[in-house]
């Protein structure tokens, strides 16, 4: 992923969570006690059931992606149904940096 620009980060669930409350977290660096900095809700997500196998889909801001520090950021869902609550193993994503800071438009 790329700062500053507006990327769909696929994610597969291997388990039919398509219709429970979804929450994907994103958190930059090693620290896995740092800040959160993105914690997005089944309202900024897609999701497609296959062959009992969940794809989500998150498209990001070009703000959120400049919140992101170059590196390493870790990515986990969490989703609860009922009493019943998951969360996948958090995984890496390379963010690299950009040549010139800010939002850019037309």
């Amino acid at each position: 992923m790329r700062r500053g620009t507006t990327p769909t980060i696929p994610l597969v669930v291997k388990a039919d969570i398509s219709d429970w409350t979804r929450f994907v977290t994103f958190l930059n660096g090693d620290d896995k006690w740092a800040d959160v900095l993105l914690d997005l809700g089944n309202d900024r997500q897609t999701a497609t059931l296959e062959d009992g196998k969940t794809t989500i889909g998150v498209t990001l801001t070009q703000e959120e992606t400049l919140s992101f520090e170059p590196g390493i950021v870790y990515v986990q869902v969490r989703a609860v149904k009922g009493a019943t609550a998951v969360a996948t193993e958090s995984k890496p994503i390379e963010v690299e940096d950009v040549l010139r800071e800010g939002v850019i438009s037309e």
